[in-house]
């Protein structure tokens, strides 16, 4: 039930659809290891009208066993892969694995504009991104994204710009306050 219903979200939301949705989890959900294509799974070259604008509020509740890889031109890896002036909130991601060419975070791979991450965090998710990588969100790229009071206690790796909660953060005005790491962060 659970992991049937955020999966035809995702894929609503790959097909340009509930991209401005309130999801919001009523119980856990167990993606069971298989693979997962996430919410907003956006190309380096799509159009910023197919990211993810709305609000997931995951109401304390945990994702378990999510595996991802996002291979060729695909931007971020993640529960939700970009989020453009969106809202993601107390969502916990234990177990699994994720792995990006691109950018990777568990909770988010990428987000811009005015994005709000908060009350979010990565219990145990291996995370790896080429270019970026963060045990809660891959990048920041946006003058006003806050993120706030966020954990990573996950292994986080990648060949460029690796961090325990976000991986990198660029295009000056963003806040990232009140978020800790126990995570091993390795880097080449």
């Amino acid at each position: 039930k659970g992991p049937n219903q955020l999966a035809w979200i995702s894929e609503q939301t790959n097909l340009g659809n509930l991209l401005d949705a309130y999801v919001e989890l009523s119980a856990g959900i167990d993606l069971d290891n298989k693979d997962w294509t996430p919410l907003a799974n956006v190309s380096r070259n799509a159009d910023a009208a197919t990211t993810f604008t709305g609000t997931f509020d995951g109401n304390g509740h945990t994702v378990y066993n999510l595996k991802s890889s996002a291979a060729g031109d695909n931007m971020g890896c993640g529960l939700i892969s970009v989020a453009n002036g969106a809202s993601i909130m107390n969502v916990t991601v234990k177990g699994g694995e994720l792995s990006s060419v691109d950018f990777a975070g568990a909770v988010v791979g990428f987000i811009g504009g005015t994005t709000t991450v908060e009350g979010c965090r990565n219990v145990g998710v291996k995370v790896s991104g080429a270019q970026a990588a963060g045990g809660v969100v891959g990048r920041v790229y946006g003058t006003d994204c806050i993120v706030r009071n966020c954990e990573n206690s996950g292994e986080v790796s990648g060949a460029k710009k690796n961090g325990g909660v976000v991986g990198i953060a660029s295009v000056g005005g963003y806040v990232i306050e009140n978020c800790k790491n126990s995570g091993r962060v390795l880097g080449s």
